[in-house]
């Protein structure tokens, strides 16, 4: 989409054209004379193409939030983390680093610095009451941090905590820095993205693991989260759109995304995603008013949806010789005898483990036991920092009631907020960003209780993204009524 239909949120901080020109032709020397010592040193002119293409990159990223965001978004959606990537000869290698991630993290906080001393800048904007509750998580985070620093917990996994945890400031280059216009392209690119990042689970399972075995392998990846999002976002254009273009799209969408869903075995996310395609259902049918006759229609929406999910399993059993079908009833019935299953076992171990530390005293029980804080897995003889696979016991455990309590309300504030645009809004669009957005993250909160998705994922970036856009839905839906008022 070109760029002159966006305002740019940035422009460049300097006043003068003659200025403008003085840094491009400092900037012109310092990148010829770096481009000779790369080519001394490495004599290989594909080296120099790829600095000329990486430049060409920043020189489009420069001083746009929007533009970063975007490379953002592709480098932490399209590569696995080096944990997963030795798996699968997919990848050759090729995994996202914490530190290329921290750079571009600086880079949209170097843009909006840039501005800090224009009229718009995010001092001058008032502060919504989920704002405040957000920068007392932050706060508060940062404060478990130190607090774990000073009873000597491993500062390495102290580090790692807050890096993840304190991606939710992005909520604040999102509402202060961006337009809703702008959010919205977001959702739409992630969309995008998520459908690749699929097709990359597709080919991984077809090329590097034995389908043909009655019960196969899972692709793992922490990537298969983002279809918790991206689901509800493609079956909002499936029910709520008036363009038929746009469903029949979406409903093609949704085949690649369920399989990466399967592919990924990840019973959290599968539990997750039901949740998802309820509530959207519930939204769409019952966007108007309740009735006898709407009930059926959600029972009718549910079957559609289950109907395509089904589509999808015998889709890939035709590759794969039944195998599909008995690995995903396998995992389903392993699920229910809690007894027998080795996972849940192992992650309620865990949290009991944690629990008994959580318990010596009422400081930690109401403040928790700081950032860093770890216990040493049965299964494993060293150090595992993100022993609790839950979001919740997690934030119990470390930063205590007050900590769980102050990240609930924010959801409790989401969803408020979310509900008051769908019931009060007269626009379709709204309607169906704001339902599948509370679909997804009420999708997301249910994962939370299988791994710490919500607190250590990279994609914190993405559900923070979420957030926001209710939040500025919610602003343009209060300034609607308040002008419309005023007539």
């Amino acid at each position: 989409m070109p760029d002159d239909q966006y305002e740019q949120v940035l422009s460049l901080p300097f006043e003068t054209e003659k200025q403008k020109r003085f840094l491009f032709l400092l900037f012109a020397v310092f990148f010829e004379l770096f481009l000779a010592i790369i080519y001394y040193k490495f004599g290989n002119p594909y080296s120099i193409l790829g600095i000329f293409i990486l430049t060409g990159i920043l020189f489009r990223i420069a001083f746009s939030i929007r533009n970063t965001l975007i490379l953002l978004f592709a480098y932490i959606s399209l590569l696995p983390s080096v944990r997963w990537v030795n798996y699968y000869f997919f990848w050759h290698g090729l995994h996202y680093s914490t530190g290329i991630l921290s750079i571009l993290i600086l880079l949209v906080f170097l843009w909006t610095l840039c501005d800090i001393n224009k009229k718009n800048n995010i001092f001058n904007k008032p502060f919504s009451v989920s704002d405040l509750l957000l920068s007392f998580f932050l706060i508060y985070t940062i404060i478990s941090g130190l607090r774990g620093y000073f009873e000597n917990a491993d500062f390495y996994v102290i580090k790692v905590e807050m890096f993840f945890m304190l991606c939710y400031v992005f909520y604040f280059i999102y509402t202060k820095k961006l337009k809703l216009s702008q959010l919205k392209q977001l959702n739409f690119i992630l969309i995008l993205l998520t459908i690749i990042v699929a097709f990359e689970y597709i080919l991984i399972a077809f090329t590097e693991i034995n389908l043909s075995k009655l019960i196969f392998t899972r692709v793992v990846s922490r990537q298969a989260h983002l279809a918790q999002i991206v689901i509800p976002l493609l079956g909002g254009y499936v029910l709520f759109s008036k363009n038929k273009t746009h469903k029949y799209l979406a409903t093609a969408a949704l085949f690649p995304l369920f399989a990466m869903a399967l592919l990924s075995q990840q019973r959290g996310l599968w539990a997750g995603i039901l949740v998802s395609i309820v509530l959207l259902s519930a939204f769409f049918t019952f966007k108007d008013k309740i009735s006898f006759i709407k009930f059926f229609r959600f029972l009718f929406v549910i079957l559609i949806i289950v109907l395509i999910l089904f589509g999808t399993i015998f889709l890939l059993d035709f590759f794969t010789k039944g195998s599909i079908t008995i690995t995903f009833l396998s995992r389903i019935t392993g699920f229910m005898d809690i007894g027998g299953d080795v996972s849940m076992n192992m992650r309620m171990l865990g949290i009991r483990r944690v629990m008994n530390q959580w318990q010596d005293s009422w400081i930690n029980i109401l403040f928790g036991t700081g950032l860093g804080a770890a216990k040493k897995r049965i299964a494993y003889n060293d150090t595992y920092p993100f022993i609790v696979d839950n979001s919740y016991v997690f934030l119990l455990w470390k930063m205590g009631i007050v900590g769980l309590l102050s990240y609930l309300s924010l959801f409790f504030l989401f969803f408020k907020k979310g509900l008051y645009v769908f019931f009060h809004t007269t626009k379709v669009e709204s309607k169906q960003l704001s339902s599948a957005l509370m679909a997804g993250v009420a999708g997301l909160l249910v994962v939370g209780l299988s791994n710490t998705c919500l607190l250590l994922y990279r994609f914190i970036i993405i559900w923070a993204l979420a957030i926001a856009t209710i939040e500025l839905l919610y602003r343009q839906e209060k300034r609607d009524v308040l002008n419309l008022n005023n007539i």
